[in-house]
């Protein structure tokens, strides 16, 4: 019942999840319209990403961004088989400073 009322609480709300990506760990920060929630590392393992953010942002619609390069677009495809909008970014357009 928790998670159904989390769900409903969450539905319709956009949660941004940037993502630095580097060959074995990925920097996470999810935020919102208003402030940033969460900062953490993980295993590179996108699998392990969907369930994150599935598990702790039921029903929330979740926009997520990494930098363009080297990884190529395995995760962006990943993502949006999943119904994860995702976008693939130019570096020079990601802000370094709030």
């Amino acid at each position: 019942m928790q998670a159904q009322v989390k769900e409903n609480a969450l539905k319709g709300k956009n949660f941004y999840c940037g993502i630095d990506i580097h060959k074995k760990t990925w920097a996470i920060t999810v935020e919102t319209d208003e402030l940033c929630l969460r900062t953490f590392t993980q295993p590179a393992d996108k699998g392990a990403l969907v369930r994150f953010l599935e598990k702790n942002y039921p029903g929330a619609k979740i926009i997520a961004g990494y930098e363009a390069g080297y990884f190529g677009f395995e995760l962006y495809r990943f993502l949006q088989d999943r119904g994860i909008e995702c976008r693939v970014l130019n570096a020079a357009d990601i802000p370094t400073t709030h």
